[in-house]
């Protein structure tokens, strides 16, 4: 494993991702060297379902990451409306 998208269902107050993220990152700390980590927040908020399109933006973005080890923004957010 090279990369992982953490997904979480709820924000978090930190600066740091969501509860999921910030506690799967910290029981990694120091064991898993060369994992990079990406933490997304997706929003069902108003009857809104993640749909597998996001999913599968997710996966694509993890290739990205595993082919240029650049992970770039770590934390983002899924089925905001803008």
């Amino acid at each position: 494993m090279k990369a992982v998208a953490i997904m979480d269902k709820v924000d978090g107050f930190n600066a740091a991702g969501g509860p999921l993220f910030t506690e799967i990152t910290s029981a990694l700390y120091g064991r898993a060297d060369g994992i990079k980590a990406i933490n997304y927040i997706y929003m069902v908020l108003g009857g809104r379902d993640v749909k597998t399109d996001d999913i599968a933006k997710v996966y694509d973005r993890l290739l990205d990451i595993v082919k240029t080890g650049n992970v770039g923004e770590v934390y983002n957010y899924i089925g905001v409306r803008e």
